[in-house]
């Protein structure tokens, strides 16, 4: 049965918001495993403790368990960091994710973009959707699964951007060789300029000729 080993880039997921951290590397903080070379071979195993680093502009950072937060610090590339995770479940889950990461200066998120509601404009020759809300911010990006979309207007409480046609997207996983599996479907996502990805709950789906949002908005071509 195939495991999860330490050393291997991981994410954390907020099971309720969808909210999603960077790439990061599950070190193992163990003991008994201080003295051993390779850690890509040791299974991850309940009742270990664990780290998750992420290396940025700044050096090494690790998560902190005790007060929900990624904690700066100078440090080596070593496994016997604190703070620790303690594991209660090593159950492997694949899950077929965009990752969209970049480098992180600050880890202090006080504000998260929120939608409160989606207009379209169906007389545009260039299909475009409107997300209405708080704490946008101008350099914010708008992502369908892999593809960044282009922006049309954007500001503090709202943004607009352009939607790609089927065959656009298409295009653009082939490009990447993504698996055309998922193709007819993608999830919108921001990120804003540290890399931080946003979940909008919002998935586009190509249907032919209809282009249909998973909360009941409808955009004929």
């Amino acid at each position: 049965m195939e495991q999860i080993t330490y050393e291997s880039t991981v994410i954390l997921v907020d099971i309720l918001t969808k909210i999603r951290s960077p790439l990061l590397k599950i070190k193992t903080t163990q003991t008994q495993f201080k003295n051993v070379k390779t850690f890509d071979k040791i299974p991850v195993s309940e009742m270990h403790q664990c780290s998750f680093q992420f290396i940025g502009s700044n050096g090494y950072m690790t998560s902190d368990p005790t007060n929900n937060l990624i904690t700066e610090f100078q440090s080596f590339a070593k496994n016997d960091e604190i703070p620790q995770w303690f594991i209660v479940s090593a159950d492997l889950i694949k899950h077929q994710f965009y990752a969209i990461n970049g480098l992180i200066e600050g880890f202090c998120i006080k504000k998260f973009p929120h939608i409160f509601e989606c207009l379209s404009d169906k007389f545009d020759p260039q299909k475009f959707v409107k997300f209405v809300g708080e704490n946008f911010s101008t350099k914010l990006e708008v992502w369908i699964g892999s593809f960044q979309c282009k922006i049309k207007a954007i500001c503090n409480n709202s943004v607009e951007f352009y939607l790609p046609t089927l065959e656009t997207y298409k295009n653009h996983c082939q490009n990447y060789g993504i698996a055309s599996s998922i193709v007819e479907s993608a999830p919108i996502m921001f990120m804003n300029e540290n890399g931080i990805i946003f979940h909008t709950f919002f998935s586009y789906y190509f249907t032919g000729k209809e282009e249909i949002f998973d909360y009941g908005l409808i955009y004929r071509g």
